[in-house]
């Protein structure tokens, strides 16, 4: 049924076997045709158990399945994407953002030729013009485009080629749309793993808050799907005898002093004595000072936070720059930005550039404020 639902992909209607499997071609009621495989595809793998489905066993099923494709079909196959389906909420907030918004003005047609690449959805393509309309509040769809694809070797050569002249060559604006023009098969897959869409602040800091989640949806140390990053040489982690962690991550090379809860710490960083750091994502190499309070909290790399500063106290109130953009609570201090000794900041605020006291009446930044020092950094 998996594959069935997924490769509307063959041309034909007899059926075939291989090795106990049968395959069928099928046609739907709107008359598409699609690729029906029997319940026996899984003879002679009963080392699956599908009483039990771990990461293990969908690998197993997996290499079942692109087998089947690989074999059978490779040669029907000129191209295909992944789609997945997202919560509206953060279609929402993507269609209000400041990206969406410029992806409108400047590209109306940009993404709805991306979406048009997967010309056997009806609902994709109106999904593409709701996200690049007007900023639906209700888009009526949540299928996005995950950008990847599988091309035939040969098709992607002919569109290339004949396209090389294009300026900005692009996958979704101009090489799918040529192979749709030529009527070369063109497919959707729907995915329901894990894929986040970081596009806006609130996603990316809710991706990093689900890696340590007790049960994490994204599991960084599953024990069948192992991750392996490019890591840095750097020293191990010093965690002092005062210090306290609570479902964190530390990165290599970090020094902690003080008390960090459901945080994500990156490489390098250093956290010092009598500071308290909740539910914030702190990248490489920033320093953090003595006696500071961080609450939601996303600071960027090679940031300076002086002793004695409070970011994200006091009540919300909406960006006065981008609200689409700096919500949720959130303090965002951009990469290398420096905080002066006992300043204050509120909620939905963001800095960015090295910053003095004189910039801060009375020692406070107001929830909602934008404070950018550009051109201070030499």
């Amino acid at each position: 049924e998996a594959l069935g639902e997924a490769s509307q992909l063959a041309n034909g209607n007899a059926a075939q076997t291989d090795g106990g499997t049968r395959y069928s071609i099928k046609r739907a009621a709107d008359g598409s045709q699609y690729v029906g495989v029997e319940e026996d595809i899984f003879d002679g793998h009963d080392d699956i158990d599908f009483e039990n489905i771990t990461s293990g066993s969908l690998k197993k099923i997996g290499k079942v399945l692109s087998g089947i494709v690989e074999t059978q079909f490779s040669e029907r196959i000129d191209a295909n994407g992944q789609m997945i389906g997202v919560n509206k909420k953060t279609a929402q907030e993507w269609a209000r953002s400041k990206s969406a918004s410029r992806l409108s003005r400047k590209h109306p047609q940009r993404f709805q030729d991306k979406m048009r690449a997967f010309a056997n959805a009806d609902e994709i393509l109106q999904a593409a013009t709701d996200y690049v309309g007007e900023k639906p509040e209700h888009p009526r769809s949540n299928l996005a485009s995950m950008g990847i694809y599988i091309f035939n070797w040969k098709t992607l050569k002919d569109a290339l080629v004949t396209n090389s002249e294009q300026p900005a060559l692009d996958f979704g604006k101009h090489v799918i749309p040529y192979c749709h023009k030529k009527e070369a098969p063109l497919y959707a897959y729907e995915f329901n793993g894990y894929w986040k869409d970081v596009g806006t602040l609130s996603s990316y800091w809710e991706a990093n808050m689900e890696l340590i989640d007790i049960v994490p949806e994204f599991n960084l140390y599953e024990e069948y799907w192992k991750i392996y990053t490019s890591s840095t040489i750097l020293p191990p982690q010093y965690i002092s005898e005062d210090s306290v962690i609570e479902r964190s991550i530390i990165g290599e090379g970090s020094n902690i002093y003080g008390k960090v809860y459901n945080s994500v710490i990156g490489c390098g960083v250093t956290i010092e004595k009598d500071t308290v750091v909740r539910d914030s994502i702190i990248m490489n190499e920033t320093y953090i000072g003595k006696n500071c309070e961080l609450y939601k909290a996303i600071i960027a790399e090679n940031v300076t936070v002086n002793d004695n500063v409070k970011l994200g106290i006091g009540e919300e109130a909406p960006n006065e720059t981008d609200p689409h953009i700096y919500n949720n609570g959130m303090v965002t201090i951009g990469e290398k930005s420096i905080i002066p000794n006992g300043v204050q900041v509120g909620k939905n605020s963001v800095i960015f550039g090295v910053t003095k006291p004189e910039d801060y009446p009375d020692g406070y930044l107001a929830s909602g404020k934008t404070l950018i020092k550009a051109g201070d950094e030499k």
